[in-house]
């Protein structure tokens, strides 16, 4: 079993995640790229905390998460494939931000992911150097 931080917890005992790799949104099925080509005047507003916090991301495997961020990712790239440069230039209302481009929203995608990835390492961070030998702890934290 993997070492785990528990939400709230600065022990590593439970890895945790307030913003799982595996989302919500962007997707293949649910995105404001999707309101977007689809011809919705405004992009629905999404509220991330319902799906996260109904969901006991503690409990799964890191692996698995893993698993289901790629396989979101693979089929959200499959979709991509099929959007033209009229669809990338669509636009739809974006409160505050006003009006937005399905492109832009494309292009935002490797910064979103790049921020779950970095909850990961981070996570990683913390759970392996517990098992490593002083010697090798101190090497990875010298320049």
């Amino acid at each position: 079993s993997p070492h785990r931080r528990s939400r709230g917890s600065g022990a590593c005992t439970k890895w945790s995640v307030t913003s799982p790799p595996s989302t919500a949104r962007p997707s293949a099925t649910a995105s404001p790229t999707t309101d977007i080509v689809g011809g919705r005047p405004e992009i629905a507003p999404f509220e991330p905390g319902p799906p996260v916090e109904s969901r006991d991301f503690d409990s799964e495997a890191l692996d698995a998460l893993l698993a289901e961020l790629t396989a979101e990712r693979w089929a959200s790239a499959a979709y991509l494939r099929t959007l033209t440069a009229d669809d990338l230039a669509a636009t739809s209302a974006y409160g505050q931000h006003g009006s937005l481009a399905a492109g832009d929203f494309v292009h935002e995608w490797p910064f979103h992911d790049h921020d779950h990835l970095q909850q990961i390492l981070a996570i990683l961070k913390m759970a392996h150097p517990p098992a490593m030998t002083e010697q090798m702890q101190r090497a990875l934290t010298s320049d």
